[in-house]
């Protein structure tokens, strides 16, 4: 493989807070025409860019704060891949890159067959977010086990909650970059639905 490396890099909307636990994620699918995959990819939060978007050279100098498993080989064309973990912030980084921190030396690749042959990974990147794990999740209320499933998943117009060994009283729903679209209530087995974000805190 060579030492070139193209980066993602974005501004945040807004800084990170101190010590405040992230969810990350982005999906991947390995372009067509090229011969390697990968399974090192990662991200690097940072309060300065890492990147000016001339030097093509691999940054190997930091070490990313979230990775793909290294046994994960990203080496599929058809189907988008998920790459996730949780990342707690130092504080105040405002840039996000994605791409592969290793030399080619230290790059865990494999040859894909039926593509063409070179030793180029080349990636789509798509549905990036990054998001307060601390407002995603069911919070329990009580020590037995309960499972709540929601269904179907994706939805496009209503969705069924179905409980097991827990009581919902309210259902918030938000998008992938954190904003309520609806919050719902349940008082005496009646759902009241609300639009947000005008009306949900």
């Amino acid at each position: 493989m060579l030492n070139y490396r193209e980066y993602l890099e974005v501004p945040l909307l807004t800084p990170l807070d101190t010590s405040k636990l992230y969810c990350v994620e982005f999906y991947v699918s390995l372009a067509d025409i090229f011969g390697m995959a990968i399974s090192n990819l990662g991200v690097y939060f940072s309060n300065d860019s890492l990147t000016d978007g001339t030097n093509m050279n691999t940054i190997d100098y930091i070490v990313p704060q979230l990775e793909n498993p290294i046994g994960n080989i990203l080496n599929d064309t058809t189907n988008w891949m998920l790459v996730s973990g949780t990342y707690t912030a130092i504080g105040g980084e405002r840039f996000m890159t994605i791409g592969n921190f290793h030399l080619a030396s230290n790059t865990n690749a494999q040859v894909v067959p039926t593509q063409t042959p070179n030793n180029i990974a080349y990636y789509y990147i798509d549905d990036i977010s990054v998001t307060d794990c601390t407002t995603i999740g069911i919070s329990e209320t009580n020590n037995q086990p309960s499972s709540i499933e929601i269904s179907p998943n994706p939805a496009t117009s209503e969705i069924k909650i179905t409980t097991t060994n827990a009581v919902i009283k309210e259902a918030h729903i938000y998008t992938m970059m954190g904003q309520c679209i609806q919050q719902s209530t349940i008082a005496n087995q009646q759902l009241t639905l609300v639009r947000c974000p005008l009306e949900c805190t």
